[in-house]
């Protein structure tokens, strides 16, 4: 097959092997867009230790002498600077953020002035925990500031009914100061060590935007090194992921004018991270394919070297093994007709075709970034300004919150799922329910330590947005209390009451545990359980049987929470990947409607990009709402959504913003074959728009899946292309791949699927 090609093969270049302290640092902010992480992190225990500084001055100022009194201020002002952390990231304004943090105190003590008032009244007491538990998820419908309030107010009466047998409502002035002062001190650190300058975070994430363009360039590397490794295939596919994920949130904070570098307009940067995340990942998909044995030596090494062109930010390198890769194919092209042997398989011409016109796109990219950091060429539309594809929750992309909230809100195929509310109204009834079941179980195991099962329930529903989520939340809280038990036993007897090494190893473990909370919620948990055995040696209460009993309650309340999930109101994993599909599918029309209309008439190309973001935005929610059930996705009539629904969905995105590509560099059709297009689009959409309905009514057997890859085949054929790597002929080949990937999506569903006739290209 590749005989009379030049035999001449480019030397083979090493991956590096050893790498420089700056690639480690660039692999350290490629893990984290923007530093989100770390400076969370970095600004709780700041928070937390200047807090408990404060605290115990304060203390000191005020004559306390008390050991254990001075450990409980600490302790308070410990948790207003962790709470106040998570604040921030809430508001995109410096002066929304200072209003909310300056509005910590308020619920907080007049939580903490119903606890105490309570406290003597055992029953009534429990049953304000519920009420307010009850209320404050009541108060998600206000937003972010509804949100936290009703945190704040829960912590305030959990600490009023905690400290009611050592305090009364008389003391609530000192406990109020100690709030304040907690909040003074959150506010100082969130103001001068961690301003929330939006202008730093765009610069930040744009950072790790170019460390994740470097990663999947090495694993493209690795992957053609190493042919058919499903592990590294694997690991390209979420680095491909992860990638889509940065790029996302730098088109989030470009909506903020306050955000944009001087001099640099939303609408050139978005074009710049849009253009540079696509071409990336086409040159890295094609890539792949082309670590196919099959494909002769010599041109594998010239791909090898153009990635490692685009790994080392090389432009020009880049371009020209793309270029010698094209010399490559004029040699062996159809044109050559006197012996077959020279000619590349169509398929392979295809996709090198494809691999060279990303290269060279994403050499441009780079070219321009390194000539033109702060791009101006596109100006801002002050009628129409720059509206980001999603909006960022707490510094992230929602995942499956939005998804899960639409679930919420429709009707289920089952009998108990058939209830419609609102997340909020949701929550309220299933906080209600846990927490009672908490509290009566829990206070059978013990009276004294209940509460532990109260807070484990609690947690369950924070930032956990459907069934499945919210059991996992749970298992991972069990799981973190295990472990920091053990660990927090351990360190307890190696360090004793010895206060100083106890507040560092109290400000270790949480760093690490807020830290590596986006990686697991167990790791959180971990650090909150070694925190919490430091706290009991303070206070001379420390057992290694406490801590077994902090286990017990914890897993009560996890288990009571997960029941109720499950029975009480329950938004199913099925309802939130039936939406997630719907909408990734809804934004999938959307960008093939709009290709074929730009194939058949001029227009511009910044509405097709706009889709694909919204494409992009869409799969990145099926790909949260599925990732906790991944290969065992819940299907239709008791079955199961078979593994190549995922491997379906993502294909079809893929194709899809290959289509944006490729309908870009595209002339327009005649006339009589616009008409024809048109008639093959909507037989393509409305194709789609069955499977929607399939899942709408939850009937999918009786369905019917009509090929339209015949009638795009058909037009491509009439086309005078020279040659069918035109861009035309690309974007009809992309066409009948999109509907190749809905057909297999079809299929696993369980929906009928029929051809008008045999296309060029299989399912």
């Amino acid at each position: 097959m590749s005989a009379g090609i030049a035999p001449q093969t480019p030397a083979m270049q090493p991956v590096r092997q050893i790498q420089p302290p700056y690639e480690w640092w660039e692999r350290f902010v490629a893990s984290d867009p923007g530093l989100t992480r770390l400076r969370t992190a970095g600004q709780a225990v700041a928070s937390i230790g200047a807090a408990m500084l404060a605290e115990w001055l304060l203390a000191r100022t005020t004559g306390q002498t008390d050991h254990a009194a001075t450990v409980i201020a600490m302790m308070v002002g410990a948790v207003v600077g962790m709470i106040s952390t998570f604040v921030g990231p809430m508001f995109q304004r410096p002066l929304a953020v200072l209003a909310s943090l300056a509005l910590v105190p308020v619920p907080m003590i007049g939580g903490m002035a119903l606890g105490l008032a309570l406290a003597p009244f055992h029953v009534a007491a429990l049953a304000s925990l519920v009420v307010v538990l009850a209320a404050g998820a009541y108060l998600r419908r206000f937003g972010p500031r509804g949100f936290f309030g009703g945190q704040l107010l829960f912590m305030g009466d959990f600490f009023g009914f905690f400290l009611g047998r050592l305090m009364t409502i008389a003391d609530l002035g000192q406990l109020a100061l100690i709030v304040i002062v907690g909040t003074a001190v959150a506010i100082i650190a969130q103001f001068t060590l961690f301003y929330p300058s939006r202008r730093t975070a765009l610069r930040r994430l744009r950072r790790s935007f170019v460390g994740r363009v470097s990663q999947v360039a090495d694993a493209a590397i690795d992957l053609l090194d190493d042919p058919g490794d499903k592990q590294r295939s694997r690991l390209l596919q979420k680095l491909l992921i992860r990638l889509n994920e940065c790029a996302l949130m730098v088109d989030a904070q470009l909506a903020d004018q306050a955000a944009l570098p001087r001099g640099a307009t939303a609408a050139a940067l978005h074009q710049r991270v849009f253009d540079s995340e696509l071409t990336l990942t086409n040159t890295a998909r094609f890539a792949e394919r082309l670590s196919d044995p099959e494909v002769p030596a010599d041109l594998r090494a010239l791909v090898r070297q153009a990635l490692i062109a685009v790994r080392d930010r090389d432009p020009d390198g880049a371009k020209e093994a793309a270029n010698a890769i094209r010399t490559r194919l004029k040699e062996t092209g159809p044109a050559d007709g006197a012996d077959e042997s020279k000619r590349l398989d169509q398929t392979i011409r295809i996709v090198l075709h494809r691999f060279t016109t990303s290269v060279i796109g994403h050499a441009e990219v780079m070219r321009m970034i390194r000539d033109h950091p702060e791009p101006s060429d596109i100006p801002d539309d002050s009628d129409n300004p720059f509206d980001p594809a999603v909006t960022l929750a707490g510094g992230w992309l929602p995942g499956s919150q939005k998804v899960s909230a639409t679930a919420s809100t429709e009707a289920g195929a089952r009998w108990i799922d058939r209830v419609k509310l609102e997340p909020y109204a949701r929550v309220t009834i299933q906080m209600a329910v846990a927490v009672t079941g908490s509290i009566i179980v829990g206070s059978l195991v013990s009276p004294q330590r209940f509460y532990w099962a109260v807070i484990a329930t609690f947690v369950t529903f924070m930032g956990a947005h459907n069934a499945t989520e919210q059991i996992r939340k749970s298992a991972y809280r069990v799981l973190g209390t295990l472990i920091g038990v053990v660990v927090g036993v351990v360190l307890a007897h190696l360090i004793g009451d010895h206060t100083r090494m106890s507040i560092m190893v109290i400000l270790v473990a949480l760093f690490f545990g807020i830290y590596l909370l986006r990686v697991s919620y167990a790791f959180m948990v971990i650090g909150i359980t070694v925190m919490m055995a430091q706290l009991y040696v303070q206070l001379n209460e420390f057992t290694d049987a406490l801590l077994l009993l902090r286990l017990a309650e914890t897993a009560i309340g996890a288990a009571i929470a997960s029941l109720t999930v499950l029975f009480v109101l329950p938004v199913r994993i099925r309802q939130v990947v039936a939406v997630a599909t719907r909408e990734h599918l809804q934004a999938l029309d959307e960008v093939a409607g709009l290709a074929i209309e730009r194939l058949r008439e001029p227009g511009s190309d910044s509405d097709l990009r706009a889709a694909a973001r919204r494409l992009d935005a869409a799969y990145q929610a099926l790909e949260a709402a599925t990732r906790p059930l991944r290969g065992r996705l819940p299907g239709v009539g008791g079955g199961g959504l078979r593994e190549q629904f995922w491997y379906a969905a993502t294909s079809s995105r893929h194709y899809a913003r290959n289509l944006v590509i490729d309908t870009g560099w595209s002339s327009c059709l005649p006339e009589e074959l616009g008409v024809e297009l048109q008639t093959a689009g909507k037989l393509l959409s409305n194709s789609i728009k069955e499977i929607i309905e399939a899942f709408e009514e939850q009937s999918f057997t009786d369905r019917t899946y009509m090929r339209s890859a015949a009638l795009f085949d058909r037009i491509a054929s009439g086309l005078d292309d020279e040659d069918v790597t035109t861009p035309r002929q690309l974007a009809f080949r992309d066409l009948e791949l999109i509907d190749g990937s809905l057909a297999t999506l079809a299929q696993s569903l369980g929906i009928q699927v029929e051809a008008l006739d045999t296309s060029r290209v299989s399912p």
